[in-house]
């Protein structure tokens, strides 16, 4: 899932082209209102791959500027504090309504990379901050207020020595209830190498279901456990067997249904 910061309010909507078309790859969620269209939701990175490309599409009925920066998924980044070992460019362009620009990460193989866990996979953002001109012109009937937003995709940095597959990661998570206060949440237990990264978490019992809550990140690190809250707070253990059903999104961005049953 790609995350988006709004920089002023306003309100925007999606326009059809051949241009979006031609990017047939794409799966994207209905709520993501940017005018920014990248040709995959996410990006990985190989220890010894120099850079990897990706194409944006402007769909948006006005031009816009564009600045790119990779950081650590920090509230407050900017272009000026981001500290990653990979670099977008163009840094900054321009791009007409309809266009198309090929983006390029560039592996910097520093000291910063050398850093890195050699046991497990990093994660980083990839920023798209699109700027529209202070008056776009209106080319419909209806009318569209241009606004500022920045969207983020995530940058999976895979060292050579990983054990294991992602494809598999299923197989190596863990799911119990765990009681929080007066109340219990899920908890997931994460002992692969790989980020797990959920879309839609539901708790089945007894013919009940309790959906989890829905975060703008979902994403479990590899070798650590992280609790998920639901919706309604459940304060009484649900009677066996509990199982969950969850979306488990893989390399391409595409949506994995399974259904696993819980640690007693």
């Amino acid at each position: 899932m790609k995350r988006i910061k709004i920089a002023t309010a306003a309100c925007m909507a999606w326009r059809a082209s051949l241009l979006l078309a031609a990017l047939t790859v794409l799966v994207l969620p209905a709520r993501v209102y940017a005018g920014i269209v990248a040709s995959s939701t996410r990006l990985i990175m190989t220890q010894q791959q120099p850079s990897l490309s990706v194409i944006l599409a402007n769909t948006n009925d006005y031009p816009i500027m564009v600045q790119t920066w990779i950081d650590d998924g920090s509230p407050d980044s900017t272009p000026e504090k981001a500290s990653a070992p990979f670099i977008p460019l163009p840094a900054v362009f321009r791009m007409q309504p309809g266009a198309v620009q090929g983006l390029r990460v560039i592996n910097k193989q520093d000291e910063r990379l050398r850093a890195l866990p050699a046991d497990r996979e990093s994660v980083f953002w990839l920023n798209l901050y699109e700027i529209p001109p202070k008056n776009p012109k209106i080319l419909r009937a209806d009318v569209h207020v241009a606004m500022a937003m920045n969207t983020q995709m995530k940058v999976f940095y895979r060292p050579v020595s990983l054990v294991g597959a992602p494809d598999n990661i299923i197989d190596k998570l863990q799911f119990s209830l765990i009681k929080n206060g007066d109340h219990y949440s899920l908890r997931c237990h994460n002992k692969s190498a790989f980020h797990a990264s959920f879309g839609q978490m539901t708790l089945v019992a007894g013919g009940a279901r309790y959906p989890l809550v829905q975060e703008m990140d979902m994403m479990t690190a590899p070798f650590s456990q992280r609790d998920y809250q639901i919706n309604s707070p459940l304060n009484v253990l649900p009677v066996a067997p509990i199982s969950l059903e969850l979306v488990l999104f893989d390399d391409d961005g595409a949506a994995r249904k399974s259904i696993v049953a819980l640690s007693q």
